[in-house]
């Protein structure tokens, strides 16, 4: 990560065999944007907290401080302040980011956005595959403003995609894939009564739960189980026997590059 930040000489470290300038070298005199700052292992931390306390930093390798006016910005899916009160993030470097903070709402919180975002993807969808244009049909539009939407945009434009791969017709139908997704959306609409005696409806809303954390977490990380521990604050092995438990490959949640022009 100092490397990534900072650049490095020949010959600083296994396989350093030209000297390359790092991203707040490139960024000097611009922005430099920082996407989920919260993965940063703590040797990283103390590396930009030093930077943006001095405006200062040395190349690896290097024996020349040198100086950028960069502005930093920096994204974070989760509270910062909840990993710093768990000891996951410094609080100096916090301290430091935090200079004029804005709080983006979830998606479920940003009302007819969602049908916006929607309709983009889908679009988006069209072109790359090179394919007929296709709308939501009336009863998505509905539903899509009543979901929880746990996993935020991401969950959007999987659930968006895996449709769209799915349908033939002009009309795309948002329906969840797996009987687990239905009991989820419909929870909050269901008369907990008619789902059995009380121990057996409380033992199906905390697997509902679960199940719903656990994708959503595993969103978020992109599928790293390390940070999405950390983001949790549940144990590495307690949180994977989770994962094993609902049947969820983390491959599936890794980021891949797009491949949309």
């Amino acid at each position: 990560m100092e490397s990534q930040l900072f650049g490095h000489t020949r010959g600083a470290f296994t396989d350093a065999r030209e000297t390359r300038a790092g991203l707040i070298a490139q960024a000097s005199g611009g922005t430099l944007f920082l996407d989920e700052v919260e993965a940063m292992g703590p040797r990283a931390q103390v590396a930009l907290l030093r930077f943006l306390q001095d405006g200062e930093y040395r190349p690896l390798g290097g024996s020349t401080v040198r100086g950028a006016n960069v502005r930093v910005i920096a994204s974070s899916n989760v509270s910062l302040a909840d990993l710093v009160a768990r000891g996951a993030f410094r609080s100096d470097l916090l301290f430091r980011l935090n200079v004029l903070p804005l709080r983006l709402p979830a998606l479920r919180d940003r009302g007819t956005d969602v049908v916006l975002l929607a309709r983009t993807f889908l679009r988006r969808f069209v072109r790359h595959y090179a394919q007929a244009s296709r709308v939501l049909d009336d009863a998505s539009l509905e539903w899509l403003q009543r979901y929880e939407w746990p996993g935020n945009v991401r969950e959007l434009e999987n659930l968006i995609h895996r449709q769209f791969l799915m349908t033939d017709g002009q009309e795309v139908t948002l329906v969840p894939s797996t009987p687990d997704d239905r009991d989820a959306v419909r929870a909050a609409d269901d008369d907990p009564v008619s789902r059995g005696t009380f121990a057996a409806a409380k033992r199906r809303a905390i697997a509902e739960f679960e199940r719903r954390y656990i994708v959503a977490l595993l969103e978020r990380a992109h599928g790293n189980i390390s940070l999405a521990s950390r983001m949790s604050g549940k144990e590495r092995s307690r949180l994977g026997k989770l994962v094993k438990k609902y049947g969820l490959e983390r491959e599936l949640f890794v980021e891949k590059p797009s491949t949309d022009r």
